[in-house]
């Protein structure tokens, strides 16, 4: 099948390698490839399943495209722009706003000590999407709504074990 012009990737990933260091002396080191050779394209309204094995690498290549994890060599495009230059700033923060990671494992991802309020605002605070504070309570509000969660002030005062995995 031939992609469109139009259709560009949003994401490009071109022979990516991941090292991770082991030491297992003070003299002694060296390194495990997590990843090796890993090449796809991720184009708008096109899905992409990475499958494997525990182990395989398929948490370390989410990792790294949500710059969690720098990459040992290889090539990764965002829009056809180079992703290391969105190391910092504004820069960095527009990025991870556009591409970030659904947690499989949401007891694990937020903080329990946390209500989910705290775990909605903090992004729009991060992100300053928030002109006026005394507007976050109805932001917050707002976006608990519009994904089904309601009543939304009931919700955002629970804590995130009071809430099922599919919340």
């Amino acid at each position: 099948m031939q992609i469109a012009k139009t259709d560009a990737p949003i994401i490009e990933v071109q022979h990516l390698y991941k090292d991770f260091p082991i030491n297992s002396n003070a003299i002694k080191s060296g390194k495990m490839r997590a990843l090796s050779d890993i090449t796809f394209n991720l184009h708008r309204g096109r899905a992409l399943a990475v499958v494997g094995e525990s182990g395989s690498g398929k948490s370390t290549i989410a990792k790294i495209l949500a710059k969690m994890y720098k990459l040992s060599s290889g090539r990764i495009l965002y829009r056809g722009k180079d992703l290391e230059a969105f190391n910092k700033g504004t820069a960095l923060l527009d990025y991870r706003q556009s591409v970030q990671m659904v947690w499989q494992d949401p007891f694990g991802s937020l903080n329990p000590t946390h209500t989910i309020y705290h775990h909605i605002a903090r992004p729009l605070l991060l992100h300053s999407k928030v002109i006026d504070k005394k507007e976050l309570p109805d932001m917050v509000y707002a976006l608990l709504e519009k994904v089904g969660l309601t009543p939304a002030k009931a919700t955002a005062a629970k804590y995130p074990h009071q809430l099922s995995g599919g919340q």
